[in-house]
């Protein structure tokens, strides 16, 4: 029996994992990139344009995606250009810095990001801060697929 399986009786590792998976397939659909816990690079040079290499923010694509180039960049805060290192609560300022420690964070900030560049709602402070719930909800459960096989490989052996 998987470790999954010992703390929750009623449900399998196996239907877990898949459940994992399927969330990771449709993070991929919609975001254009895996949801991974790894963090995004740090970008905190200013006055770079706007989807310039090297930049800290990007220019959405016309379907509304982060552009390739940038998915394994720090996306956590206002994807606007930095301007000095005043810019507390955009991409690369000192907030954006601190939250990308933490595992997943990134992912989590490009499922949200994605919900506004696609225009699925208007972008206020309060769907800003509602739909964060959601965008971890999705980002954590896809990153499931990519570990509990391992996690349950890991229960066996013991």
């Amino acid at each position: 029996m998987c470790c999954v399986d010992r703390l929750n009786p009623h449900r399998s590792g196996a239907t877990i994992a898949g459940g994992g998976a399927a969330v990771a397939v449709g993070f991929k659909a919609f975001v254009g990139g895996d949801a991974s816990l790894a963090s995004g690079e740090d970008r905190t040079t200013p006055n770079i344009g706007r989807g310039r290499p090297g930049s800290n923010a990007y220019q959405p694509t016309a379907d509304g995606l982060i552009p390739a180039e940038f998915l394994n960049v720090n996306a956590i805060g206002k994807n606007e250009v930095l301007t000095s290192d005043m810019n507390f609560f955009s991409q690369g300022g000192s907030l954006s810095v601190a939250l990308n420690k933490i595992p997943g964070m990134n992912a989590v900030s490009q499922f949200h990001d994605t919900i506004f560049n696609r225009n699925l709602l208007n972008f206020n402070a309060f769907n800003n801060v509602v739909t964060m719930i959601p965008a971890a909800a999705v980002s954590y459960a896809a990153n499931i697929s990519h570990y509990s096989s391992a996690i349950c490989r890991n229960c066996r052996e013991k």
